[in-house]
């Protein structure tokens, strides 16, 4: 596989550029770096240039070499526009979301697990039919998962970020769809495409405790059951089995996002 994409150039073409701020957000990690990750940037290369940030997980027992991360680094500087974003030890999925998002300061995010694919010459197109959807209903998952998903900054602002508190895989994409609901009282949208596609790889890092015969964390699941209980009589379900509530408040993980966005442009007026 390495030696593959060893012949792999930089786009040597014009792109067109989609007709919304956009960012995409992949997370990866080691063991799919070379199967996954680097496929899925050549292909979303094949018509845009839109920035791409690569959020690279670290092992839970921090390995003593990072050879495979310098060979990735390697292989992403054949494309143009991408930002590398690499941790020395173990984050959440939510932490990984967040990072991402205040990174790239666009309107509007692409978050991609790294385990999907998106046809090729067929990004732009999509993209700009995820943020005629994004305009209208803020989060939109792509063919019902959160594999892939938009989001805007509008909806970050008014809901917030992912919570942090999840330190671990899983359950932060419930949350947010239950938080999102409780404060718009509607469903979020969702774009129906055969042009991404899911994997679903099963490898994760070993060292962290999972729900059996399941990649999530078990202790994001623990702690789901610690901040929820179900609410049979409520309206609030997000995409839960049932009615829940959320018994602790969120606590805002990126506090001075807000500030520096509204001041930015202060910096060179």
């Amino acid at each position: 596989m390495i030696e593959k994409l060893d012949k792999l150039d930089k786009p040597q073409r014009d792109f067109d550029a989609p007709e919304y701020d956009f960012s995409i957000i992949i997370v990866t990690f080691e063991s799919r770096f070379f199967e996954y990750a680097l496929p899925l940037v050549k292909n979303l290369r094949t018509d845009v240039d839109t920035p791409i940030f690569i959020l690279i997980n670290g092992n839970y027992a921090k390995a003593n070499r990072n050879s495979k991360l310098q060979i990735f680094l390697k292989e992403l500087s054949n494309f143009d526009n991408i930002y590398p974003i690499a941790f020395a030890s173990f984050r959440g999925c939510a932490e990984l979301w967040n990072t991402g998002i205040v990174n790239s300061d666009s309107e509007y995010y692409l978050i991609l697990n790294d385990d999907v694919t998106v046809y090729p010459n067929s990004i732009i197109i999509r993209l700009n039919m995820l943020g005629d959807l994004l305009m209208k209903h803020g989060l939109v998952t792509i063919n019902h998962s959160f594999s892939y998903f938009g989001i805007s900054r509008k909806c970050i602002d008014e809901v917030g970020f992912f919570d942090e508190h999840f330190i671990g895989m899983g359950e932060e994409d419930r949350d947010y769809a239950y938080r999102f609901e409780s404060l718009y009282s509607r469903k979020h949208g969702n774009l129906s495409t055969s042009s991404f596609v899911h994997f679903g790889d099963e490898s994760a890092d070993q060292s962290i405790k999972k729900i059996p015969k399941n990649k999530r964390s078990l202790f994001n699941l623990e702690h789901y059951e610690k901040i929820y209980t179900s609410d049979l009589s409520g309206k609030i379900q997000g995409v839960y089995e049932k009615p829940m509530r959320r018994t602790q408040d969120f606590r805002n993980p990126r506090p001075i996002w807000k500030f520096r966005i509204s001041n930015y442009k202060n910096l060179s007026e």
